[in-house]
């Protein structure tokens, strides 16, 4: 037997809606009472995209700087 709990459809669709929000994998994975590599390969083998931790920390500072760049 498998030491894994299996997906259901719900958790699939909380997956999808948390991604969508903008949350990384492991946010993901603390909501939802999974590990970080369990959410980024049902992520991966369902055409989920995930955001990277580091762009939360990149995406401030480019939109300011091209921001800035306009004026």
């Amino acid at each position: 037997m498998s030491r894994t709990a299996k997906w259901t459809p719900e958790e699939l669709q909380t997956l999808r809606r948390l991604a969508s929000e903008g949350r990384p994998a492991s946010a993901i994975a603390r909501i939802m009472g999974r590990s970080e590599p369990a959410v980024r390969g049902k992520a991966y083998n369902n055409g989920v995209a995930l955001i990277s931790e580091r762009c939360l920390h990149c995406i401030p500072l480019k939109f300011e700087t091209s921001m800035q760049a306009g004026r």
